[in-house]
């Protein structure tokens, strides 16, 4: 994509060893300054030994030149990287990063291993979302080049653009120089004598599990150098231990790629966070694997923070270990975990053992790998300072004895024609054999390596299969198809014995996953692994030869297409019986020792087996435990409570593993098969121990009075115990226990509170011989008073204002817009949920919220609170077709309603509310009552526990929801009085700007409430504004943009606030003004409208503290201009109009009537107007044009002399 970048220039951070570096010279360890040869400004870091490199961090940027660009690495003073004129280009992350980058440097340690961190902070808005770290330790020629990227997206890479005439002989597959051009997309080509090359072409394939790093070789001068690309952990990348990806692209320059996610046969999603890797320099002798480690202690001196985000320490890892079985010998094992955030892998040695370090805790998915292919699975957790033991074995299902297989399966197409050389060459290239050779397979005399690793629709898509079956073979069969990758939707299509009366064509199978990339032109086979599976009846198959024709098919297959027709690439096809297809089913798992007895806190040892109907099968076993822990090799240890525990084993096998099956015509089989079983364990007490712990329901608690439950065992039996029921610690309000307490009854007792917080309530259980036990449990006791303002941007959660907890959830089709004061949410098919018994605990109530419906349907509602459809309170938009709103409540046994005949307006925001006082209900819509029941005797406190607590949703299921935005839900646990309801329904709006910044309003601002502006930054105005309660500026600036900006209501400027009027000739009228001590209002070239009564004119001339000849200001409050010119007598006037009403204008001297133009008539007015040899009172206006407090002949010499006259407009 193409930039212009700028570089902005920021604040050091607070606490870094931030230095100012212009102008001075680093000659050893350090930092200095520079400028690229394209003129930019750099800062060149210098490890104090053979290494220097320079970042780009100012000056004109461009689509190719950026902030953070690595723009030169020395080794010995020997440039490395290719210089600007030939690439036209700098070394960076993807394709640069934006102008808003934030550069800062920091740099610590001791001498002899001191650091150099450069931080290039592109998350701003607009930019690339990552953070760039280039960071340097004293004569380590490693530049380590970390990435922090929390929100990934596109593609996320470093690439370094290394000089041609340093490193002449770049990797063959991927130097591009010299070729005849691009023969697929703009990134494969083709050369004169038939090869071809590619960046996603590389020596070895290169899988992430096998890549520490790349690099190459050369001389630059006389120097030997070598430049190693080491890929750092990959536990932030995605693709698992078999992806690959672009390594080199060589052309005018040797590009060498770090690629942490690219989305090239994407197979997952990406993992955000931290990546850390490095591009190593040396003498060209065999690189040096670098440690991270370093990078811990890189710390801001003031808060300890690290300055890598996103850094998880290794005293904050744990790891996995143990023993992989089942599979071959000879054959690679590999074990990975997986999770959404981090992936990690070892290949296990001779024995099966391996050992996963550095991992960040959580639960992951353990999968073994035979090969490439998935072949065990099972659930690991892992904790901080830990290693967990977790075996794992192979539950492969693979068919015994197959009429025919052809290759092996193991998630590659090794071992087939073309698969050792589609890594490093294109299917069209000369070196390959040819596709389409052997049309006609021959079982028994043709081998796997004549048979082509893949299909192309446009190429080789006619594909037999002979075979020969016995009479005793011939029997329902099932062929099975393999594939690693498709593409385009490619997928098999089968025929059986085609020409012959008995043949049989199959179904279209689903269309194979789409990665939404190239794979097999691009030298790759790993995709997500699919399975066809055709089920042939009997009838299709006679004794003797027999064929099977196989071609592709996809809807999206275009004639003339060849290498980029729908294709798929093979594992292994293989022919079996019907009946050995599909994994026997797991009929049994039994636990060993059962129905044990186990010492409180022992530990014991359990093992597992699983058994289908011909006996045990391999199978990895996720155990579990109620109350106790237990390992995943099945050690387990029993909890201190004495009871009864239920230890859990759950078996599990898979079929082919990491394919998922075809549809059509092909058999079904399942992913995994699972059985689980359980036996109970028996913990033997010794003193009294909780089996049930302490419990308190409901919670959160609403209503105030909760049922308490706790069960104890004990060896003198369990009805022998008493049951006390206390308060721990300081409660927030006392609390009342049932008469129970003290007895057996006592473990299910009933208390109340008088107050809301939380309590921590703990039963204390005594056997006969005084020994006890104890069990804790907290209860939340809430206030139903809530207000959800939905002032969030996003999210699923409207958090609750008061402080009371009392948040909602949001499903289905919502989104946050701009509501009446800040943002509302907006329901489109979508609801809001609050708490369980939110409303149990009320009698009087008031609910209210600002609505502005899109649409009207009869029973949508605003909320709904409630159970069911006969124990709920709602209010809903109208009952009927053309009714008003409705309240009504019903607890079983029928309504009790409150109708109303006021409706919306669809388009306007309207508050609504509805109160309970007494017996007498209200509906209120915009502070005004709409109708009142006198005699409603239930509340809400009468429908119990209410589980479906709605906003915008009906308890019956028919009713539409409510398509409208609503802001500002409130529920009070008291019934408001019609004032303070209508106070609710004219709200001010307050909009707070911090200091130094500028914010334009986007709102148009309506309604009957004030505008309040707070914060010391700037808000701007620029829009008709309606609103009618005035405008009020607390601090900061208000610029006034829009002559109706500041709506109607009149105008309270507070001290040292300034209102800036930037209206051109316009004029901004007021119904009143309050400036206090301090304020100012800046006409500009304004005028300013008082209406009569407002100000009196002596009050306006005191306030004119600009309106001087000289243009000076007095500092104190009032009016003023910042067009003030004191060499021509520009200012402020006033004039008292005949209404009462005083106009403020930006004025010049002699402008007595304030009409833009000083002229004849200002004089006349002035000589015949009576004023002469009076005392002023209104400034200009009354003609003292030199301000001595007077009107008299020396004002008509300043007039005359003022240069104004008849000059034309002054403004």
């Amino acid at each position: 994509m193409n930039r212009t970048r700028q570089h902005r220039r920021v604040a050091p951070r607070p606490g870094l060893a931030v230095e100012r570096l212009e102008g001075r010279r680093m000659l050893a360890f350090g930092i200095s300054t520079s400028t690229t040869p394209t003129g930019q400004q750099t800062y060149v870091i210098d490890n104090g030994g053979d290494l220097s490199c320079a970042i780009l961090r100012g000056g004109t940027t461009s689509s190719t030149i950026h902030l953070g660009d690595l723009t030169s690495i020395k080794y010995k003073t020997q440039e490395l990287l290719a210089p600007y004129a030939t690439t036209s280009r700098y070394s960076h992350y993807e394709q640069g990063l934006s102008n808003t980058t934030v550069i800062t440097t920091a740099t610590g340690g001791t001498a002899g291993s001191r650091w150099i961190l450069v931080t290039c902070d592109d998350t701003a808005a607009g930019g690339e979302g990552v953070v760039q770290y280039y960071g340097v330790r004293e004569n380590d020629t490693n530049l380590y080049l970390s990435a922090y990227v929390p929100n990934p997206t596109s593609e996320g890479r470093f690439i370094a653009y290394l000089s041609r005439s340093v490193f002449t002989n770049p990797e063959a597959p991927s130097d591009n120089d010299g070729t005849t051009g691009a023969i697929e997309g703009s990134d494969v080509f083709g050369h004169a004598d038939g090869t071809t090359s590619s960046k996603f072409f590389n020596v070895g394939g290169r899988r992430q599990i096998d890549h520490d790093y790349h690099g190459l070789t050369g001389t630059a001068g006389s120097v030997p150098v070598g430049a190693w690309m080491f890929m750092g952990s990959r536990e932030r990348s995605s693709g698992g231990p078999f992806f690959k990806d672009i390594n080199y692209q060589s052309s005018s320059a040797v590009e060498i790629y770090n690629c942490i996610f690219t989305g090239h046969t994407q197979t997952e999603a990406y993992r955000a966070g931290l990546h850390t890797f490095a591009l190593q320099v040396n003498g060209g002798q065999a690189p040096t694997m670098p440690s991270y480690a370093w990078q811990e202690a890189v710390r801001n001196p003031t808060t300890g923070a690290s300055l890598y985000q996103g850094l998880i320490p290794a005293s904050q890892r744990g790891a996995v270990a143990g023993v992989a079985t089942g599979i071959a010998v000879g054959r690679p094992i590999t074990v990975g975990l997986a999770n959404a955030a981090a992936q990690y892998w070892d290949v296990a040695d001779g024995t099966g053992a391996f050992t996963i370090p550095n991992v960040i805790p959580g639960t992951y998915t353990q999968t073994l790998y035979d090969g490439e292919l998935e072949v065990g699975r099972r659930t690991v957790t892992v904790a901080a300072g830990a290693t967990t033991t977790a075996n794992i074995v192979n539950s492969f299902y693979l068919p015994a004895n197959p009429i025919f297989r052809i290759g092996t399966f193991d998630g590659s197409p090794v071992g087939f024609l073309n698969a050792d050389k589609i890594e490093i060459m294109h299917p069209s290239d000369v070196r390959m054999a040819n596709w389409a050779g052997l049309p006609n397979f021959v079982v028994g005399t043709n081998t796997d390596a004549q048979f082509p690793m893949a299909q192309f629709m446009g190429v080789n898509n006619s594909q037999r299969f002979t075979f020969t079956l016995t009479s005793g073979q011939v029997q329902s069969l099932t062929f099975r198809v393999a594939i690693t990758l498709g593409f385009s939707g490619a997928r098999p299509k089968i025929t059986v014995n085609s020409g012959q009366s008995y043949a049989w064509t199959s179904g279209n199978p689903t269309a194979s996953a789409d990665l939404n990339s190239r794979g097999v032109t691009r030298g790759t086979w790993r995709g997500n692994n699919q399975l066809y599976t055709f089920g042939i009846p009997s009838t299709a198959f006679r004794a003797g030869t027999n064929t099977i024709d196989m071609g592709m098919i996809s809807g999206s297959y275009v004639s003339g297409q060849t290498w980029l027709s729908p294709n798929a690439v093979f594992d292994a096809i293989d022919l079996v019986p019907t009946s050995a297809a599909s994994p026997p089913a797991l009929t049994a798992v039994t636990i060993a020792p059962a129905n044990a007895t186990v010492g409180s806190g022992v530990s014991r040892a359990f093992a597992a087996t699983a058994s289908t109907a011909t006996g045990t099968v391999a199978a990895n076993i996720d155990w579990s435990a109620t109350l106790g822990s237990v390992t995943p090799g099945g050690s387990y240890t029993a909890p201190a409570a004495t009871g009864s525990d239920t230890l859990s084993a759950v078996a599990t096998i898979l079929r082919t593993p990491g394919y998922s099956t075809g549809t059509g015509n092909s058999s079904v089989i399942t992913d995994s098969l699972t059985a689980t079983a359980t036996t109970t364990l028996t913990i033997v007490p010794t003193t009294p121990v909780v089996v049930t712990p302490a419990a308190a329901a409901p919670t959160p608690n609403y209503a105030k009075t909760a049922v308490l439950t706790a069960l104890g065992s004990d060896d003198d039996g369990e009805a022998a115990l008493t049951y006390t029921w206390a308060v721990v610690g300081t409660p927030p309000g006392a609390v009342n226990f049932s008469a129970a307490n003290g007895t057996n009854a006592g473990k299910s007792t009933n208390a109340s509170f008088v107050a809301a917080g939380t309590y921590t309530i703990q039963v204390t259980i005594t056997d006969a011989t005084g020994k006890s036990a104890t069990s804790q449990t907290t209860l939340v006791v809430r206030n139903a008073d809530t207000q959800l303002l939905a002032d969030e941007a996003s999210g699923t959660a409207l958090a609750d204002a008061t402080g009371n907890g009392n948040a909602a959830t949001l499903s289905g089709a919502t989104a946050f817009v701009p509501g009446i004061n800040g943002n509302a949410v907006r329901f489109t098919g979508g609801s809001a949920s609050l708490p369980v018994g939110i409303v149990s605990g009320l009698a009087d109530f008031t609910i209210a919220a600002w609505v502005k419906p899109d649409s009207i349907a009869t029973w949508q509602r605003i909320f709904d609170f409630g159970s069911s459809t006969s124990s709920t309170m709602f209010l809903t938009t109208r009952p009927t077709t053309t009714g008003g709103l409705r309240f009504a409540i019903n607890a079983g046994s029928g309504e009790q309603r409150v109708n109303t005949l006021t409706a919306l307006t669809v388009g306007v925001w309207q508050h609504v509310a509805v109160t309970l006082r007494g017996n007498t209900a209200t509906v209120y819509v915009d502070g005004v009552a709409a109708g009142t029941n006198n005699g409603v005797t239930l509340r809400p406190s009468s429908l119990g526990q209410t589980t479906n607590n709605f906003i915008g949703k009906s308890q019956f299921a028919a009713d539409p929801t409510l398509t409208a935005a609503v802001d500002d839900f409130r529920i009070y646990s008291r019934g408001l009085t019609a004032a303070e309801v209508q106070a609710l329904a004219r709200p001010d709006v307050t909009l707070t700007v911090p200091t130094g910044q500028t914010v334009t309003d986007a709102v148009l601002r309506t309604g009957r409430g004030a505008l309040v502006k707070e914060g010391l930054g700037t808000l701007v105005l620029d829009k008709p504004n309606t609103h009618t309660g005035g405008t009020v500026v607390n601090a900061g600036t208000i610029v006034v943009r829009d002559p109706s900006a500041l709506g109607s209501g009149g105008l309270r400027v507070k001290a040292g606030a300034l209102v800036q009027l930037d209206v051109g000739g316009g004029t901004v009228s007021l119904s009143s003004i309050v400036l206090e001590a301090g304020a100012r209002v800046d006409l500009g070239v304004g005028r300013l409208l008082l209406a009569a009564g407002s100000m009196t004119a002596a009050d306006v001339l005191a306030q004119v503290v600009a309106g001087r000849g000289d243009g000076s200001w007095n500092g104190g409050s009032g009016f003023l201009t910042r067009s003030a010119a004191p060499d021509r007598g520009l200012g402020l006037g006033f004039l008292v109009n005949d209404d009462g009403s005083i106009l403020v204008a930006y004025a010049a001297a002699g402008d007595i009537n304030l009409d833009g133009q000083v002229d004849v008539v200002d004089l006349s007015t002035l000589i015949g107007g009576g004023t002469l040899d009076t005392v002023v009172v209104r400034g200009w206006a009354d003609g003292d044009f030199n301000y001595d407090g007077v009107c008299d002949v020396l004002d008509v010499v300043a007039f005359l002399a003022s240069g104004l006259y008849d000059t034309g407009p002054y403004g």
